[in-house]
């Protein structure tokens, strides 16, 4: 019956009806695989990785003098580099934390924007193509888990200074060449990679250590950061 009635209609309505179908079933096989994306993703990230060659030698703790000048108070400005999207942990070739970040480098300062709201945690910004500084985004500490005004451990880059980074360093005992912050917008979380001769080690300041299972202010090796989000990740 309704092969007879498809072949009943004229041409052009027998065209119209096929586009239809077919828009029917793209829009149901678009929406299986976004529920099956969704089934396989997590709070950390849709899994999905791919790590860069190392390249240790294109990071550096220093803020450029050109950058340095358009800050207000430059000691008082995290330099961060950004961390490549997607589950990094997950891999079995990471061998130096390297693999996982970008060369491009963001600057979080205390505020809503320079010498501005001190009600706002912090505000980032990045430099363009000139070198200027180009302010991205604010963040209030309302949505900071267990964040509060006197809060002595870091959240994310709220509240974090080098200083603090110095003292916790100084106090674990641990001599270090330097140490470089990295963000990671998808896990939202700040890692201070101390590099060090015999085997480089991480202090950790997450938004949410209840969703990755990082300690805020916690102190790791590579393998140790890894199987800790890689364990949040299959929860």
């Amino acid at each position: 019956m309704r092969k007879q009635f498809f072949r009943r209609l004229p041409l052009p309505a027998r065209w119209l009806a096929a586009i239809l179908l077919l828009s029917l079933f793209a829009l149901s096989a678009f929406a299986f695989f976004r529920l099956r994306s969704a089934r396989n993703s997590s709070p950390l990230g849709t899994e999905g990785y791919s790590l860069l060659q190392p390249h240790r030698e294109d990071f550096s703790p220093d803020i450029e003098q050109n950058i340095a000048v358009q800050l207000d108070d430059p000691s008082k400005t995290i330099k961060a580099y950004l961390m490549l999207s997607g589950t990094w942990f997950l891999s079995e070739k990471l061998s130096d934390f390297s693999q996982a970040l970008t060369t491009e480098a963001i600057y979080a300062i205390p505020g809503d924007k320079q010498g501005g709201n001190p009600g706002h945690a912090y505000s980032l910004y990045a430099a363009d193509e000139n070198g200027v500084l180009e302010w991205k985004a604010s963040s209030s500490g309302s949505h900071l888990s267990g964040s509060s005004e006197d809060q002595a451990v870091p959240c994310g880059f709220y509240g974090l200074t080098d200083e603090i980074i110095e003292n916790v360093l100084s106090e674990a005992g641990i001599e270090y060449e330097d140490y470089v912050a990295a963000w990671s917008q998808t896990i939202d979380a700040v890692f201070v990679w101390i590099r060090k001769d015999d085997g480089d080690l991480f202090l950790t300041y997450p938004t949410r250590p209840d969703l990755t299972g990082l300690e805020a202010g916690g102190i790791y090796t590579l393998p140790e950061l890894q199987r800790t989000l890689s364990e949040a990740y299959e929860a």
